[in-house]
């Protein structure tokens, strides 16, 4: 239960953003309905639920792709940033962490 809580609440979220807030009802009815045909879809071969788990592992490395792309094209600027710290940082304008 808890778990179709907090994907309705990051798939709101993402709704939101893409749609700037429009339709969210819309949002609302497409959920009740995945979890009410999710649940009524297994039988006693448990296909439908392989089905389930089959279609949410290939939702989520949907989502995962364009990360992968934002990631790759971030990377020049994370080395350039990390080399600019690192030099900060040896140089004695950023002061050290100490652990309590």
């Amino acid at each position: 239960f808890s778990t179709m809580l907090t994907w309705s609440y990051y798939g709101e979220r993402a709704w939101n953003y893409l749609f700037k807030g429009h339709k969210l009802r819309l949002y609302h009815v497409i959920f009740c309905m995945a979890v009410f045909f999710g649940g009524a879809m297994q039988d006693d071969a448990n296909e439908g639920f392989t089905m389930i788990i089959n279609f949410s592992d290939l939702s989520l490395l949907a989502m995962s792709i364009p990360n992968l792309i934002g990631l790759y094209l971030l990377s020049g600027v994370l080395v350039r940033e990390l080399k600019d710290y690192r030099a900060r940082l040896k140089a004695g304008k950023v002061a050290k962490r100490v652990e309590a």
